[in-house]
């Protein structure tokens, strides 16, 4: 379960990222054409909206990460399971 919410997180992510950063971009494309003397007050702004989008994407590759990590830890032995083959070998 955690692998498939690992793949939805990155996926909606990335998506939702890309999308974000879509927008930003035509508005500000659409802008400059508008006004190009505000080309200077614009494009900074651009960049800083297309950081906060790609951090948002960053954030869900962490979750991502964090969810596949989980996914590989083995299970703890319960107290009442049978020894495993290696302990009796060893005894």
């Amino acid at each position: 379960m955690d692998a498939l919410g690992a793949g939805l997180s990155i996926g909606l992510g990335a998506l939702g990222g890309a999308i974000g950063i879509g927008i930003i971009v035509g508005y500000a494309i659409t802008g400059i054409a508008r006004q190009p003397e505000a080309m200077g007050r614009i494009r900074p702004l651009m960049f800083i909206g297309i950081a906060f989008a790609e951090a948002c994407v960053l954030y869900a590759l962490v979750i991502t990460l964090i969810l596949l990590g989980r996914q590989s830890e083995p299970a703890a032995p319960t107290p009442d399971a049978p020894p495993a083959i290696t302990e009796t070998i060893a005894e």
